[in-house]
This record gives structure tokens, sequence and C-alpha cells, in this order.
């Protein structure tokens, strides 16, 4: 709370082949290593396409802490800032996104403090994203309760503490193992384990409150 037609073309009988072409490796072929290889000599290309191959990433997770559009759009923009200027300090060994997931974690928790300071982005974070979802074509009304669940959803992320919020969204959002999330936060696993079952328990209550669930669907809620 997202598939190809192919038609198979008989081949032109020619007399002699063609000359062959040469040898392009495809760029989803090229693994991040050596793109951020690249990155670190000042290739351009590289950047991009290791920018294009992990935006909407970033975007995700940062949406997900932050629960505005317009906020995350800048705040990810932020984490890639930073992390073409940090390139140097990256040691690959938790891969690249992980690597960007962590600095976009430190943006949106400097963000917070920003806004508790009183900073005018601080109202930004309370609004619900307007912005349209889902597919145009489908169904009106089954698409208008698509977007209002999330935005629920996003609503009720706001009101948790920033440590249950993050875990919640790591665990059960992005489906990390307990060891990755404690890994990306850099908590213990029984610490994450305990923030993301609060957050669970605190997000059931909410939803009933909300009137999205009813008191049956929590028995049994550990």
């Amino acid at each position: 709370m997202g598939t190809s037609v192919v038609q198979c073309l008989p081949s032109p009988v020619v007399d002699e082949p063609p000359p062959a072409e040469p040898s392009v490796e495809p760029a989803e072929k090229v693994t991040d290593a050596e793109l951020v290889a690249r990155a670190r000599e000042r290739d351009t290309f590289a950047w991009a396409e290791l920018y294009t191959r992990h935006l909407d990433a970033v975007f995700a997770r940062v949406y997900y802490l932050v629960g505005d559009a317009e906020v995350s759009r800048d705040l990810t923009q932020d984490t890639f800032a930073r992390a073409v200027i940090s390139l140097h300090r990256f040691r690959g060994d938790s891969g690249f996104r992980h690597w960007l997931y962590r600095i976009a974690l430190n943006v949106v928790r400097e963000q917070r403090r920003r806004c508790r300071s009183g900073q005018r982005l601080c109202e930004k974070l309370a609004e619900l994203s307007t912005e349209d979802r889902g597919d145009p074509t489908a169904d009106p009304e089954a698409k208008h309760l698509d977007a209002v669940r999330t935005e629920i959803l996003h609503a009720v992320l706001q009101e948790l503490p920033d440590s249950q919020r993050e875990a919640f969204v790591l665990r059960d959002i992005e489906g990390l193992s307990t060891r990755e999330a404690a890994e990306q936060l850099g908590v213990s696993v029984t610490n994450l384990a305990v923030r993301a079952h609060r957050a669970r328990h605190a997000i059931r209550f909410a939803l009933v409150r909300l009137g999205w669930l009813t008191d049956n669907d929590l028995e049994g809620t550990p």
C-alpha cells in the first residue's frame, strides 16, 4: 500500500550477412561499482546513470519518511548533491543504494531538526500530498480509495516518533530484514525489532481511531 507484449517477426532474407556492429555494453549491465569508479574520475555520464538508476528508490524512501511530495523532491536532490560531493568516501561495503539511503536518512533528520527550530518548511512536512496517484484508466472510485489509503498511512506515519517511523518504513514498507534495517539505522537488532513492533501497534490503533479498522482487527495483535 504495478508487463510487455513482444511480437516475433521473421528475419529478412539476405544473400550476405550485414557487417557486425561494434559491441557496446548496455548501461544496465554496468555495475554500480564500475560507474562509481568512473564518476570519481569526473565522468559525468557515469554519474548521470547512477542518478537515473537510483532516483526513484531514494525518493520513495524519503517520501515515506517525510510524507510530502514537494519536500521529498527537494530532500532527494539534496541527497544526491551530498553524494556526488562525498563520492570519494564511498567504500562499497554495503552497496551504492544503501549508501544513498544512509545519506537520505541524515538529510531527513537534519530537516526535522530545522523544522523543530521553527523554519517554514516544518508546516510543509505536516501537509498531505495532493498529487494524483495511480493508473489514470483505473476505476475512479477504486483510484480515489487507494489514494485515500495512501494519504492516511502517510498521515499516521507522521504521528509516530522518528525512531519508530524509520523502523517501520525500512521493515514493513521496504521489506528489509531486521538485521539490514538495524545496520542502516545504526542500532542493535533488538532495538530495531522493538521500534518496529511499537510502530505497528501504534499504527493499528490509529487506524481504528480513524475508522479504517475495527476493534476486532486488533484481537491477537502482539
